[in-house]
């Protein structure tokens, strides 16, 4: 599994244009991960994907529809957590 708590940087803060939307992708560029739009008001959202037989993982960050101003995103404490023997 891959898990991540994904939102806005502080430098974000001042900017209300500020929205961004997360994905995963596999080495086929098959999206397996697409986050709601996360703005302002959106506290950190915690992922958590599973990624048996994934190869390659990209992470994504894309503007959340009205621009790019402001869009700093964070994918915080960002791990693969492998499965109890």
């Amino acid at each position: 599994t891959f898990q991540a708590v994904v939102g806005l940087q502080p430098s974000a803060r001042g900017c209300k244009d500020a929205a961004v939307r997360f994905e995963l992708s596999d080495e086929k560029d098959r999206r397996i991960y697409l986050s709601p739009i996360v703005d302002l008001a959106s506290p950190g959202l915690e992922v958590a994907v599973s990624v048996s037989g994934v190869k390659v993982l990209t992470l994504v960050v894309t503007e959340g529809g009205n621009g790019r101003d402001c869009d700093h995103a964070s994918w915080a404490d960002a791990a693969f957590v492998m499965p109890s023997p």
